[in-house]
């Protein structure tokens, strides 16, 4: 696992049940966003005029970010302060967001989707650090617990989506995520813990 949260390298704080499940959820909505727009794709591209071969990059642009995160972001993790870089990461992750449900064409949608994946990719390092947190001998049934987390939210992402989509339109999707990812930021501000 990435980070520098590691077993030999607890922190002082140890995980309870709430936020072991603040950990789950936040990883299931974060990843919420990575299977949208497979859902949204056929919204999103008579929306805003775009060619059949720009709404087919729609549904890739979040997951090919995705993969660029866990390449340049994630390893950052081995240098930066997991807090700082989980919260930063999540406030990118979610004016990203935000720019998605304001994005007056079919290119500016793909380019703020790239980062929103990019930034998503915060998933990589809030497993490890729950795990960092967990009592000794208990790793496994955290880890267990936060990955059902991010099982549940791939697999209620595209119902989710389409839900929220067919009532208010795509643009409210991105507009809720937005709004979700900010108080995940606020939420894990205050329960990630710091380096010592």
């Amino acid at each position: 696992m990435h980070g520098n949260a590691r077993l030999a390298d607890r922190p002082a704080e140890i995980i309870t049940r709430p936020q072991t499940l603040l950990f789950a959820a936040s990883v299931g909505i974060i990843v919420t966003n990575l299977f949208a727009p497979q859902t949204l794709v056929g919204l999103i591209g008579p929306s805003l005029g775009a060619a059949a071969s720009e709404s087919g990059l729609v549904s890739m642009a979040t997951l090919l970010g995705y993969a660029a995160g866990l390449f340049f972001l994630v390893p950052l993790s081995d240098l930066v302060e997991n807090r700082v870089l989980v919260l930063r990461m999540l406030v990118a992750a979610a004016l990203a967001a935000a720019v998605a449900a304001f994005a007056p064409s079919a290119a500016s949608l793909l380019a703020v989707l790239f980062m929103l994946g990019a930034a998503c990719s915060c998933i990589q390092v809030l497993v490890p650090v729950a795990a960092s947190m967990a009592p000794p001998g208990q790793d496994g049934r955290v880890i267990g617990d936060v990955m059902s987390g991010l099982m549940a939210g791939i697999l209620l992402s595209r119902p989710l989506a389409s839900l929220v989509a067919d009532a208010f339109g795509w643009r409210a999707f991105y507009a809720l995520s937005a709004a979700a990812l900010a108080l995940l930021a606020m939420l894990l501000g205050l329960t990630l813990p710091r380096r010592r």
